[in-house]
């Protein structure tokens, strides 16, 4: 089977892409040129579809019509959030974790604080059922402390 050359700017308008990417593409070593600035069309792309599916970046064929359709996907997405955000089925991701960090220090504090209260109630009790039984029960209070909070 013959080899299919093709020069850069016959290359690049069959794919639908600029003659700056494909010059790019042969000049990093991803498709191959010869010394006659001829690329196998064949050879390379099969290479460029191999790429794609591991690099969803690397158009095949980027046309203006293609471009004109991603844009109004991304505007029709934006004016979702931005409908979804106005109705308050979204909160912003730093309140999100502005919110989650004042729920970690809180328990925090909370669980740390436990052993300071229950040291002098264990003290001199010898029974490991009973010592457990007030742990327990310490904890049990600080986790109903903490599932009652409202706001932080």
């Amino acid at each position: 089977m013959q080899k299919k050359l093709l020069t850069i700017s016959a290359f690049a308008k069959k794919l639908g892409i600029s003659y700056q990417r494909v010059f790019q593409l042969a000049k990093k070593g991803v498709i191959p040129i010869n010394k006659k600035n001829l690329i196998d069309a064949t050879a390379a792309r099969k290479i460029l579809n191999d790429r794609r599916k591991l690099d969803d970046n690397l158009p095949m064929s980027k046309t203006l019509a293609d471009a004109r359709i991603k844009v109004e996907a991304i505007r029709a997405e934006m004016l979702e959030l931005e409908f979804k955000k106005k109705r308050s089925e979204l909160i912003e991701r730093e309140k999100v974790i502005e919110i989650c960090t004042g729920i970690i220090m809180i328990s925090k504090t909370k669980l740390l604080s436990i052993p300071t209260k229950v040291a002098p109630l264990v003290i001199g009790i010898e029974s490991i059922k009973k010592i457990k039984s007030i742990i327990d029960k310490e904890i049990r209070n600080v986790l109903t402390e903490l599932s009652r909070m409202d706001k932080i």
